[in-house]
């Protein structure tokens, strides 16, 4: 999972350098993907998506992503993800 949170730094600073959108629509697609995966009394993700392919790095970098998207993007989606998983349900 911090594999792809990892993504959207790289692929939306390239969207944001190059003026090409599209960088960032696909990192956008992938995050909506495993967010919806996620447990969804805790809104927290796996450590991987499963056990034919998994991610498998640590799963708090994940979080850490979550939050320097916001700050980086300035999209309120990141923030809500981060908080809906930190906060207690």
């Amino acid at each position: 999972m911090a594999c792809a949170g990892s993504i959207v730094l790289e692929f939306a600073a390239l969207s944001r350098f190059t003026g090409d959108p599209v960088f960032e629509a696909h990192v956008h697609q992938a995050l909506d993907f495993l967010w919806d995966k996620r447990q969804r009394n805790s809104n927290l993700v796996g450590t991987t998506t499963n056990i034919t392919c998994g991610v498998g790095v640590g799963i708090d970098s994940y979080y850490e992503y979550l939050q320097k998207a916001y700050i980086l993007l300035g999209d309120d989606l990141f923030l809500h993800r981060f908080n809906a998983a930190t906060r207690d349900p």
